[in-house]
């Protein structure tokens, strides 16, 4: 850890080495963080750097107020800004290992309980792999065996800023955070430290990282790799928990999927309603975000924010609605094309076809004529 705790305006050197841009799709999936793993972050940067908690939630783009409800999600790049808001602070190359070591089982919220009462170490990191999406969707864990040896790899999922519509660059400290707490809550379940053969990071080792030997890994570390992942004997799996409860662990298997599936109504569900009022609004030929806010009963801003805590995009949002809207009155067939394009919000005809055609790869006569 630092030994100074002051803060710091020049940026950390370790930011330069940073995980891989990723490409975001207007398709991907809403990437949020849990509050819980949120907060876990906040107060640990708190406490441990002296850093101001208010200065950090307003670099994150949050108030206390979004941190209320321990059912609610964070936009994952406002925990990535924390991340970065806070290694340029800390100057501490370890961050992300240093706060995944000391997670406790409440920042995993159901999914740390689920797994350490499962029978074995195997059994919990299927748990990890199935129900990961109750603490973050921001990676994907995939279990794979190659003979005598076990990998636990994490890949970054694809997502973009939600406000300035930017691809995000995911800090190296998230996956090393990732690992971190993987290891430090295995330890912690199964009572002792089973030995990791290595650890594969893609990004690059920072240049104030002294060895390849990490003192909170304790194990050989390899850097610009095709793959993040943990690598241990098989054998380990087997590993009987010191607090497994099968009674226990089946009925949390039953509440993970009533909050998974929590998770995807709500989030589909704001998203419905949202491109409902759009489309209302299309026919209407009075579509904008205030229009929009007004329907809700809340503020421009309060919508705006809503937005960006559900890692959508109003423009994103509007394209897609334009687009059923299209298809729906093209097949329709019961109005002139050049209506449907007033509907839509173009002034010329030429500027719909050209849409429709991105969309669909027909232009809107070729469409109707097929369907």
């Amino acid at each position: 850890m630092p030994t100074s705790r002051h803060t710091k305006n020049l940026k950390s050197q370790s930011l330069s080495n940073d995980l891989p841009s990723i490409q975001a799709s207007q398709h991907t999936k809403q990437v949020t963080v849990a509050v819980s793993y949120f907060k876990a972050l906040l107060d640990f940067c708190v406490e441990e750097y002296s850093l101001s908690r208010s200065y950090l939630l307003s670099q994150s783009g949050l108030s206390e107020t979004d941190l209320n409800d321990p059912q609610q999600r964070i936009a994952a790049e406002r925990y990535n800004h924390l991340m970065i808001t806070t290694a340029e602070q800390s100057d501490d190359s370890l961050l992300g290992q240093n706060f995944g070591a000391q997670l406790g089982t409440s920042a995993f919220n159901i999914l740390g309980y689920l797994a350490m009462s499962a029978a074995t170490l195997g059994e919990a990191a299927l748990a990890l792999q199935k129900y990961e999406e109750l603490v973050s969707n921001i990676g994907s864990t995939t279990i794979k065996h190659n003979g005598a040896t076990s990998q636990m790899c994490w890949q970054p999922n694809q997502h973009n800023d939600p406000l300035n519509h930017h691809i995000v660059k995911l800090s190296h400290h998230i996956v090393e955070a990732v690992f971190s707490g993987w290891i430090s809550f295995g330890r912690k379940i199964i009572g002792f430290a089973a030995p990791i053969n290595r650890i594969y990071f893609c990004h690059s080792k920072p240049e104030s990282t002294q060895d390849n030997q990490s003192r909170i890994f304790d194990c050989p570390v390899l850097y610009n790799q095709a793959i993040n992942a943990i690598e241990i004997d098989k054998k380990w799996l087997s590993l009987p928990l010191t607090q497994s409860q099968q009674a226990v662990y089946q009925a949390l298997l039953v509440e993970a999927q009533k909050a998974i599936e929590k998770i995807g109504q709500a989030s589909n569900s704001f998203t419905h309603q949202i491109q409902s009022l759009i489309i209302n609004n299309l026919y209407q030929g009075s579509l904008s975000l205030d229009n929009i806010a007004s329907q809700l009963n809340v503020s421009r801003r309060t919508l705006q924010r809503q937005l960006k805590q559900q890692q959508v995009n109003f423009r994103d949002l509007v394209e897609q609605a334009k687009k059923e809207l299209a298809i729906k009155l093209v097949i329709e067939d019961s109005l002139p094309l050049t209506s449907i394009a007033g509907i839509l919000g173009f002034s010329e005809q030429s500027g719909f076809t050209r849409a429709f055609k991105r969309w669909t790869g027909y232009s809107p006569k070729e469409y109707r004529e097929v369907n």
